[in-house]
C-alpha cells in the first residue's frame, strides 16, 4: 500500500509518504449481492478478514515514531504471530 500520512502529538506533527507491505496474505470475505433496477449487480453488507504474517512499513520523515513503529512490527515479526484486520462495511 502506498501513500501520504499525517500524523499530530503532543510534541510534533509529521507528514510524508509511507509504504506499507504484508506478506503471507490470507483473505475471507463475505458480501451480498443485490440485483440494481437498471440490472447491475451491487455488493452490500461487505465483511473481510484479512491475516497477514509479515509487515514491512517505511514512513518517511516520522523521526521518534518511526522508531517506535519499526520496534513493535520487528518485535511482532520475530515472535511469528500472526497479525488480522477487520473490514466491514456495515
Amino acid at each position: 500500500m502506498l501513500g501520504n500520512y499525517t500524523m499530530s502529538t503532543w510534541f510534533s506533527r509529521s507528514s510524508g509518504p509511507f509504504n506499507v507491505t504484508l506478506s503471507n496474505v490470507y483473505i475471507e470475505g463475505l458480501a451480498k449481492l443485490e440485483v440494481e433496477r437498471d440490472g447491475q449487480l451491487q455488493a452490500q453488507n461487505i465483511v473481510m478478514d484479512i491475516m497477514f504474517q509479515d509487515i514491512a512499513m517505511n514512513f518517511q520523515n516520522l523521526g521518534f515514531m518511526g522508531s517506535i513503529f519499526q520496534v513493535c512490527t520487528t518485535t511482532r515479526s520475530q515472535r511469528n504471530a500472526d497479525f488480522g484486520i477487520f473490514i466491514s462495511s456495515q
